[in-house]
């Protein structure tokens, strides 16, 4: 392989040229930022698996039974933990998956 070549692999299922997105979205217009997400990975050399959730309690039992690439947080303070909150839970039990955290 050379320095050229652009591979993505999941840590889980070993699948060359995947990515899987865990999207955290507790806002009104999730169906708009999954929209622009989606945009914004067209064209990239490797194929995104998108999860979406709709809440941080959703987020932290999903990523009990599946391991994500990238956890990308947009949360509000509606939840009684937040963003800042999963990120310490997660790294308690171990995942150290890479997190985007967005909070309005």
């Amino acid at each position: 392989m050379s320095a050229n070549d652009t591979k993505a692999v999941h840590p889980a299922a070993g699948v060359p040229g995947r990515v899987k997105i865990l999207f955290v979205e507790d806002g009104v217009d999730q169906k708009g930022s999954t929209e622009v997400l989606e945009r914004s990975t067209n064209g990239l050399p490797f194929m995104c698996c998108i999860t979406v959730v709709n809440n941080i309690f959703v987020a932290l039992e999903t990523t009990e039974h599946t391991l994500f690439d990238l956890i990308f947080v947009i949360a509000t303070t509606r939840d009684s933990i937040d963003a800042v909150d999963m990120y310490r839970i997660l790294h308690t039990v171990g995942n150290h998956t890479p997190m985007v955290l967005m909070v309005q």
